[in-house]
């Protein structure tokens, strides 16, 4: 086996940990101002899913053709985004103050509920922007329902990545990495949900098209009747293949011989 193979799965691996390692620089630069913040997100899952699906292997072509793309509406996510995380630090800070009793209970259950619906969307968001052509609300709507339609793999993802925080700050060396580590794991698993609401590419040539959650019901109501259909013409072709006369005649005829 030749090692220095381009094609070989060794090289191919190693080609892909470069890619990670450059992308993390990248993120970390362009995240400096603070407010890019979103932007980089936006930017390292574009770049990610493309590594992923083998579509470009250009990283920093890629990376700074979503961050420009997609620079103003993610700009403005980062920023609610970093405005309701102040306003759960403050309700957490006011609540928590109060007194044993059941407003201070009622606050803090209200609290948790929106504090969790908070964190479903920030792990869809910038990846689903990255991917998708779509509006401010509507990113921050279809988000939300992707998190909560696919509760498993949100809870898979929230584990997955308090995995990963915890092993970079008990061995700090690996903290460097921390973005590429983060980027990878949840591209690999997002990248499985946003391709059940993408329409098949010989369909939809534009490979940014997303199906929303009604179109996914009503085509798999489509193919449950198709299949109802094919199964009860079956059935049927079995009950008049059971209806067929016997020749009774020619039963007793045989049995005579």
């Amino acid at each position: 086996m030749n090692f220095f193979n381009p094609e070989s799965k060794v090289m191919i691996f190693l080609g892909r940990i470069t890619d990670y390692l450059i992308l993390t620089l990248l993120w970390v630069i362009c995240s400096i101002p603070i407010f890019t913040i979103g932007a980089s997100t936006t930017a390292m899952f574009y770049t990610s899913f493309k590594i992923l699906d083998d579509e470009d292997s250009y990283v920093t072509r890629c990376f700074f053709k979503s961050f420009k793309e997609n620079f103003k509406q993610s700009t403005l996510l980062w920023l609610v985004a970093v405005a309701a995380l102040l306003f759960f630090i403050v309700d957490f800070q006011f609540y928590s103050q109060l007194e044993q009793g059941t407003m201070r209970f009622i606050g803090l259950v209200v609290f948790g509920f929106l504090l969790v619906l908070f964190a479903i969307t920030m792990l869809y968001l910038f990846p689903y922007v990255s991917r998708f052509h779509c509006t401010f609300k509507q990113s921050i709507k279809i988000s939300l329902l992707l998190g909560i339609r696919h509760l498993p793999t949100t809870i898979i993802l929230i584990v997955v990545d308090a995995v990963i925080i915890f092993a970079c700050l008990y061995y700090l060396v690996l903290f460097m990495f921390l973005p590429g580590f983060l980027c990878l794991a949840n591209s690999f698993l997002i990248r499985r949900v946003f391709k059940k609401y993408m329409p098949e590419k010989e369909e939809i040539p534009d490979d940014d098209s997303f199906l929303t959650i009604e179109e996914i019901e009503a085509r798999d109501a489509e193919l449950a009747e198709a299949e109802a259909a094919v199964a009860e013409a079956d059935d049927m072709d079995t009950e008049n293949s059971a209806d067929v006369p016997v020749d009774c005649d020619n039963e007793d005829s045989v049995e005579n011989e």
